[in-house]
């Protein structure tokens, strides 16, 4: 079973998620079924979180990887945590964040699946 997402593609329901759940070349599957990240996107995180300067706090960076990673792909709470984790940032933080931010409408969680509240002019543009 499968529902569209913006930009008319589709995604596997929750129902159908498991460990082989792959979104464009975000994720991919070892051969136990867990699921991996590419190493180009992880390189581009870093360089995403680098660019941000020494400015930046944690807090700010940890909402700028998430948004970054909904876009790419990773949207389901588990891999969101356990990717962002692998560049640095804390688990409990990154599920705070989660929790908070959705419960304030920066994203929104249906079925499992989070993804950005963008406003209909920004999706126009």
């Amino acid at each position: 079973m499968y529902r569209a997402v913006r930009g008319g593609g589709q995604i596997p329901s929750s129902s159908t998620l498991r460990a082989q759940h792959i979104i464009g070349n975000a994720m991919l599957t070892d051969p136990s079924g867990r699921p991996s990240f590419s190493n180009a996107l992880y390189q581009e995180m870093k360089d995403l979180i680098a660019s941000c300067g020494a400015e930046a706090n944690r807090h700010d960076l940890a909402i700028v990887a998430i948004e970054a990673s909904l876009d790419n792909g990773i949207n389901t709470k588990r891999h969101l945590i356990g990717f962002l984790q692998h560049l640095g940032f804390d688990r409990g933080h990154i599920a705070n964040l989660l929790k908070f931010e959705t419960a304030s409408r920066r994203w929104q969680c249906i079925d499992g699946i989070y993804s950005t509240r963008r406003e209909p002019a920004a999706l126009a543009a």
